[in-house]
């Protein structure tokens, strides 16, 4: 019998590492393609998000201005009327058919605007303490210059002599 030489190719042994130089291996160069991508991902949104932020941020200002404005333009027309924006005069304090307190006058407009007017009444016995509460009377808007009538009421019959005084006149509102 003949021997058959081995299939394959002659086996060399085992591998050979090269030898130690005493350095490690040098370092990749550049960064990892994950890592890479995170951070312009990253920073893409962090330029997003500061702009975003800014927009939202002006827009929340002027949305406080447009409102501060709105506000101003009410407290002009609503609120405690100034001296010299109007002037009242009582034409009448008596009792109404009830014998109830009751007081009729004029309001004029001397504040040069269109203006409602809210007149405040109380009702005073001889010692000077009020009879019920404050009672009002709504004026609507009359243009500067112009006046108009009011009446108030009251729910209390006065025990004896009463006097009537404007506690205060507030604008109610405005026409432009």
């Amino acid at each position: 019998m003949t021997e058959m030489p081995p299939l394959g190719p002659p086996s060399v042994g085992p591998p050979v590492a090269p030898p130690p130089t005493g350095f490690p291996p040098p370092a990749k160069s550049g960064m990892n393609t994950g890592l890479r991508v995170f951070l312009i991902a990253f920073g893409i949104l962090a330029v997003l998000g500061v702009g975003l932020g800014l927009l939202v941020a002006s827009s929340v200002n002027d949305a406080i201005e447009v409102g501060d404005t709105i506000f101003s333009e009410v407290a002009k027309a609503f609120g405690p009327a100034p001296k010299g924006s109007h002037s009242v005069e009582i034409t009448e304090c008596s009792t109404d058919s009830f014998d109830h307190a009751f007081v009729s006058g004029t309001i004029t407009n001397t504040s040069g605007q269109n203006h409602g007017f809210e007149v405040k009444v109380g009702f005073y016995d001889d010692s000077d303490t009020r009879i019920g509460s404050t009672s009002s009377s709504f004026v609507d808007p009359i243009d500067g210059g112009r006046s108009a009538s009011f009446e108030v009421g009251s729910f209390e019959t006065p025990a004896g002599g009463f006097t009537c005084r404007i506690e205060g006149v507030d604008f109610n509102g405005a026409n432009k």
